[in-house]
């Protein structure tokens, strides 16, 4: 359950009543199952999500012990053409993720 309210927040941040409460929850969660994360993901089938919980797990790769094996399978999974990671806002293109990334993306 908590897998599937991270991936929600992150597609529609809204939900979490905007960007900042998402990235601060992000900072208290001690760990995620990858597996729930993952068959989640499959099911929403949006590869500019993919791109985007892929990212996220990177920045968060160390304190969720995050193997390298599902990070690989997200890029697989990224969009073909470069996206933004926030629809109105710019960013500097990250080419992991095919992705717009705000250079204050980690802030809140």
């Amino acid at each position: 359950v908590l897998e599937r309210t991270i991936i929600d927040c992150i597609h529609k941040p809204k939900y979490a009543i905007g960007w900042e409460n998402v990235l601060y929850t992000l900072n208290k969660v001690e760990q995620i199952n990858e597996g729930a994360l993952l068959n989640y993901l499959k099911k929403i089938r949006v590869p500019l999500l993919y791109a985007k919980v892929g990212f996220l797990l990177e920045q968060y790769k160390e304190k969720w012990n995050i193997s390298s094996i599902t990070i690989i399978e997200l890029k697989q999974m990224k969009p073909g053409n470069p996206a933004r990671f926030f629809r109105k806002i710019p960013g500097s293109l990250n080419k992991d993720w095919n992705l717009y990334i705000p250079d204050n993306i980690l802030e809140y």
